[in-house]
C-alpha cells in the first residue's frame, strides 16, 4: 500500500463499504475489496494510536 495519510485511507475505506454493500455487484470481486479494506483499516488503527502516543508524550513533557 502506498504512503496514504489517514483521511485518504478513510476516503477510500468508505469507497469500498459502498462498493461491498451493492447488491448488484459481482460477489466474485467482493473478497479482493474487503481484504483491501482490512488492510486500510488496520493502517487508520495504526495511525490513530500513532498520534495519540505523540499527543500523550508532549502532554507528559510538560
Amino acid at each position: 500500500m502506498k504512503e496514504l495519510k489517514y483521511e485518504e485511507a478513510v476516503a477510500k475505506l468508505e469507497e469500498l463499504v459502498t462498493k461491498i454493500e451493492d447488491p448488484k455487484r459481482d460477489f466474485s470481486t467482493i473478497g479482493r475489496d474487503v481484504k483491501e479494506a482490512m488492510e486500510l483499516i488496520k493502517f487508520c488503527k495504526e495511525s490513530i494510536r500513532g498520534t495519540k502516543d505523540k499527543v500523550e508524550a508532549l502532554i507528559n513533557e510538560k
